[in-house]
């Protein structure tokens, strides 16, 4: 058996690594600033994304306040208003 192991495929714990990152830029101004807001809309679209797959499991239904808390995070991490 084959294992795929690019960049696209490997699990990778994105909120460690930007952890990692502001770390190491914590005196760098604006960039850790930037930095620190990125995480901010990363960790608010992982909490989303869940809250919509638990809900949907839970009530096999769908619930217009988390699909558009799911995009309002997805617009956020793209760089847009939501």
């Amino acid at each position: 058996m084959t294992t795929d192991k690019t960049p696209a495929t490997l699990a990778v714990d994105v909120l460690a690594v930007m952890d990692q990152a502001i770390e190491r830029e914590k005196d760098a101004g604006q960039a850790y600033v930037a930095q620190v807001a990125a995480r901010a809309a990363v960790a608010e679209l992982i909490e989303a994304a869940q809250a919509v797959e638990n809900s949907c499991v839970r009530h096999d239904a769908n619930d217009a306040n988390l699909f558009r808390r799911l995009d309002a995070a997805l617009a956020r991490v793209k760089g847009e208003s939501a």
